[in-house]
């Protein structure tokens, strides 16, 4: 938590600094002042990378892309040569990867680590996402050896929702609707997910143990994660889809989120993760990765996953375009 309130604290003081340098004549930075509210700053002005292969994994789903395009097009343009390797499995695929050392970075959520690495059944009660990040950080570097830079913004988590306009036949506002709907409607409780939310402690085992019911499994329908949502908006074959809460398609299909009224889903705040003799080597890619994490919001990469899944955009595309944005490159 104090790293985190040390980063933020730093850079809004050189923001500060900035806007006065600006203010008194001078350049204010490479980006100019039509660099859409960014930094202002160029990476390559700042980090040398030259003479520097960096191998870059990324999981199979488009925010992970998003994230494994930002990293290869960072790096590049300050001047390390990559080795690209995506749409490894989830949800370890490109963990398995980091430790064989067969990769050199990937982005990791802390969610995930805490259930699948860390081996821990529930998030602890009551402790705020980047309180929850450290604790996540600091036992993955001294259970595994594995490093986290300061993590990006945004706290993409799982959820549930369906079409709005069932809105009204369902009547599902909350998770803890869903004990007395199933026993009344038990035929309506259709659930679409992917294969591994059924065995998740993380997932619809521990949700069903912390609200109290059984979903019927003769109504859960398995499939690929792309394909649930629309599925879910077109109510066929479920009612009920599982999504990610910064999915642009929840927006742009129209679909409800379920209030998780007891905060059982886990926070899954994402980092750049890395073994800490790479680290060690190369401190200044964590330092990066966290300034370019910075202005990434919920807000933010929900728009980005929705320009690729709806408005299908490649996620190169819309990773260069926010790093623009940003001011980080030209």
């Amino acid at each position: 938590m104090d790293r985190h309130r040390t980063r933020a604290r730093l850079l809004a003081l050189l923001a500060a600094l900035a806007l006065l340098a600006v203010a008194c004549g001078g350049s204010g930075g490479s980006g100019g002042e039509d660099d859409g509210g960014g930094s202002g700053e160029l990476l390559a002005d700042t980090y040398d990378f030259s003479g520097l292969n960096v191998r870059v994994g990324t999981k199979d789903f488009t925010e992970m892309l998003l994230l494994g395009e930002l990293t290869r097009i960072a790096l590049e343009e300050t001047g390390a040569t990559v080795e690209y390797t995506p749409n490894l499995p989830s949800p370890a695929g490109a963990r398995e990867a980091l430790e064989a050392d067969q990769i050199d970075v990937t982005w990791e959520y802390s969610g995930t680590t805490w259930i699948n690495y860390l081996g821990h059944d529930v998030a602890p009660e009551g402790v705020p996402p980047e309180e929850f990040w450290e604790m996540v950080s600091q036992e993955d570097l001294e259970e595994n050896g594995i490093y986290w830079a300061p993590p990006a913004s945004f706290d993409d988590t799982y959820g549930i929702a369906y079409r709005q306009k069932a809105a009204g036949d369902l009547g599902i506002e909350k998770i803890s609707d869903f004990p007395q709907f199933i026993e009344q409607r038990p035929e309506d409780a259709t659930l679409c997910m992917d294969p591994t939310f059924g065995t998740r402690n993380d997932g619809l085992p521990g949700l069903e143990e912390e609200y109290g019911f059984t979903w019927p499994r003769d109504k859960t329908t398995q499939m690929d994660f792309g394909v649930i949502y629309t599925s879910t908006r077109k109510g066929k074959p479920c009612n009920f889809g599982e999504v990610f809460t910064t999915d642009g398609r929840i927006a742009a299909f129209d679909l409800k989120l379920v209030e998780d009224d007891k905060n059982f889903f886990l926070s899954y705040l994402t980092s750049l993760t890395m073994k800490k003799q790479f680290n060690d080597q190369n401190p200044d890619i964590a330092t990066m990765f966290g300034e370019i994490g910075e202005p990434l919001d919920q807000k933010t990469i929900t728009d980005m996953n929705a320009e690729v899944d709806v408005d299908g955009k490649l996620e190169e595309q819309v990773a260069t375009e926010y790093l623009q944005e940003q001011g980080f490159i030209e």
